[in-house]
């Protein structure tokens, strides 16, 4: 069930299973009702699970990369595959 007309969230009767960003409506406004809730005088037997908006978080801009040295790795040169067949052999 969808909401017509906006209505509020108040936690004595409704559960907020999840929230959407909305710009054009207030934050914490009931977009959609998942499960509808009972009532019994002022006691509440069952609340109503619903989805509300929340207002978008700012754009954030990024980070200049900071300068980041650069230190040279220096590899160990290990014999290669015929190096260690003429090894081998030679034995």
């Amino acid at each position: 069930m969808i909401y017509n007309e906006v209505k509020s969230f108040d936690n004595s009767l409704h559960v907020a299973l999840t929230s959407v960003e909305k710009e054009d409506l207030s934050e914490n406004s009931i977009i959609e009702i998942i499960q509808d809730g009972f009532k019994y005088g002022k006691e509440v037997i069952r609340y109503s699970k619903v989805v509300i908006s929340r207002k978008p978080k700012p754009l954030e801009s990024k980070p200049e990369p900071e300068d980041v040295e650069v230190e040279e790795i220096k590899t160990i040169d290990t014999p290669s595959e015929e190096g260690k067949k003429e090894k081998s052999n030679s034995t």
